[in-house]
Formats: structure tokens, sequence, C-alpha cells
């Protein structure tokens, strides 16, 4: 037996990890070297983050059956679904079958923003997402549960919809990126319904591949914080909010319970990095709210005093930000330079269309 095989069978030993377990291992190393099959260095962290998220999102799934989880998590538990996984003995979960979502950015720039096929946003590299819920006369009504909800691309620019059935109409939202001081991803709601309805924005700690890492969620004026980075830019206070943690259960009881209030919990923190908190606005017939992301994130810290400079330092959103119709006037602009294509088919021309502009938004300018 050699040194590193002892050494990993007594540290497999500390964990529990029978030898036969251990075996397992060495075999399989033994194999790779038969095949000559190197593992490359580069893929031990994007493994050791897909493994550890994979766990952690089997085991929160498992406690937390109540919960409202992402379009895909939801698909994949409900076993009347087409698209359900039986989880069976692996203690992973991984996103498998909804791996069809869309990017929104600014041209020239290294970063964009992720939509999933209800409108989920997920801003920053696998980090919190953006979600929203709808208060309407019959109940609440989630994009990731609904049946009734479309999408498309608004004239084949990086501008997605989402629209959601409710009565007497629809609710939708709509994501793009702007520059202007600083990048902003917006996200904008509009009430294309017939009576006022109760919307309710959602910071999650999940994305469009498992579970993200949320300890700390803070509203500053009307900037919300998470794990001390400026992550939310309202253009007036919320109504009412509520924020929970992992052992006290999602937020969503509270907010579907009635329960939600005025303020945040003064410490909200979550040692299992599942904390989340929800901010309502009344939407009336016909309105439009918009809401601002920063695209680049700030470096994680625990410090308050220095939370607080940088949300000082954030500039206000806008009083006048673009709207959805002028962002995607502005890509056809940039959509008319260059190669000009002809062709008989609509849809074919759309879809040419809109991978000539999605090849833009991939080009970083260097």
């Amino acid at each position: 037996m050699g040194l590193r095989t002892w050494l990993l069978r007594r540290a497999m030993g500390r964990l529990r990890i029978s030898d036969d377990i251990v075996r397992h291992l060495s075999t399989f190393q033994r194999l790779g070297e038969t095949v000559e099959v190197q593992l490359p260095t580069e893929v031990l962290p994007v493994g050791a983050r897909t493994v550890l998220r994979a766990l952690r999102t089997r085991a929160a799934a498992q406690l937390g059956v109540d919960w409202v989880w992402p379009y895909w998590l939801e698909r994949q538990l409900d076993p009347r679904s087409s698209a359900f996984v039986p989880r069976g003995h692996l203690p992973f979960l991984a996103n498998l079958t909804q791996r069809n979502w869309t990017m929104v950015g600014n041209v020239a720039s290294a970063w964009e923003a992720v939509v999933d096929q209800r409108g989920l946003v997920t801003p920053w590299f696998d980090g919190w997402s953006l979600d929203w819920w709808v208060g309407a006369d019959d109940r609440w009504h989630f994009p990731s549960r609904e049946m009734s909800v479309r999408q498309r691309l608004v004239d084949d620019a990086p501008v997605v919809e989402t629209v959601m059935r409710v009565p007497g109409g629809d609710a939708v939202e709509r994501v793009y990126a702007v520059q202007e001081q600083e990048e902003l991803v917006v996200v904008e709601f509009e009430n294309a319904s017939s009576v006022p309805f109760a919307l309710a924005l959602a910071v999650r700690p999940y994305n469009t591949e498992g579970l993200a890492v949320v300890e700390r969620i803070q509203l500053v004026d009307r900037t919300v914080t998470v794990d001390g980075r400026p992550a939310l830019l309202f253009p007036k206070a919320p109504a009412r909010m509520a924020g929970s943690t992992f052992h006290d259960g999602d937020s969503v009881q509270l907010v579907t319970g009635g329960r939600a209030g005025t303020s945040l919990p003064d410490a909200l923190r979550c040692d299992a990095g599942l904390a989340q908190a929800a901010f309502l606005f009344p939407l009336a017939h016909r309105a439009t709210l918009r809401v601002a992301i920063p695209l680049v994130p700030e470096r994680r810290t625990r410090r308050r005093r220095l939370a607080r400079r940088r949300v000082e330092r954030m500039p206000e959103l806008p009083s006048a930000l673009p709207s959805s119709g002028a962002v995607a006037r502005a890509w056809a602009v940039q959509g008319r330079r260059g190669l000009r294509l002809e062709l008989p088919d609509s849809r074919m021309a759309s879809a040419v269309e809109a991978n000539r502009r999605f090849l833009l938004l991939l080009h970083d300018g260097a």
C-alpha cells in the first residue's frame, strides 16, 4: 500500500466512509491511468462547485417541501411533469431538464444576466435571483408553478418578455440591460389586466443551476443589499415586506398569509445560506414599475459600514430609465449595421436577426 493510498483511507475512515467505497475511488484512479486519461486540474474547482451545490440543493428541496422553487426544480420534483427526475439514492440534485435560459446585457460588455423560462432573473454568476409573484383577486400566482405563462423576445432583441395570465388580463415582466452611470439590469413590470394587483419582488437563494449562498439581506433606504453588496434598486419604498431564513420557513408563507410587515427583521441572517425576502408593491391597472440590478457585482463583505458606504456610492435609480421598447429599438439600430439577409420565411428571418443580435451581446469588446 502506497503512502497516498494509506493517507486517503485514513482520511475516509475519519469520515466513516468504509473501505469498499475507498476501493471504488482507488480502482477508478488506476482505470484512468490504464486508458491514459488525466484529469485536468482546471476542472477541479468547477467540479467541486457543481457537486457541493447539487448536495445542498437535494438536502434543501427534501426539507423545504412547501417552498416556492425555480421552474426547473418545480418540474423535476413533480411526478406529474414530463421533466420529473426520480431522485434515487444519489444525494445530488441539479438542473438536468430546463437549461434553455436567455442572456441579457450591453454591447461590448463582459457582463450578462440570465432569465429562465418563467422570468427568474439571475444577475451574477452562481448568485441569488429575483423572482416575481402576483397577488390577484383570486389567489397568489407564481410563474414557476403556473401553466399559463408565455415568453418571447421583444423585436428579436435581448429584451425578454414573460407574460403570466391573471384574472382580468396579464401580468407582464420585461428584462433588459442598460448602460447608465453603472451597467444595470432593468426589470420592468406592467399590469396589463383590468384590475389592480399586488406585486411581490422576491430575492431568492437559488438560480438556474441550483442553490446559491445568501446569508444576509438588508434594505438600506431604497436599496436591497445581499451579503453586503448593493443588489436591487427601487424607485420608491415598498409598501410591505417579509424576510425569513431556511429554519424559519419560506417567506412566501408570510406573503400569502397576509403577514408581511413594514420592515425586515433587524438581523436577517441565515447560517444555512438560504436567507430570502419579498418586497410588495401595489400595481394599478395599466401601471408600470421598473427596478434595477447592478450588473457588475461588488465583492462580498460582512462589514456593515462598508456595505453602507457601497450603497451611498451607488447612484440612485434614474427617474427616467429607458423603456423596454426604447432598448429594443436601439438593438434594431445595431442590427442594421453590417451584413443584412432577406429570407422568405418570416420565422427563419426572425431567428436569424435574433442570433445576430445575440452574437453582438456575446462580444465583450476586447
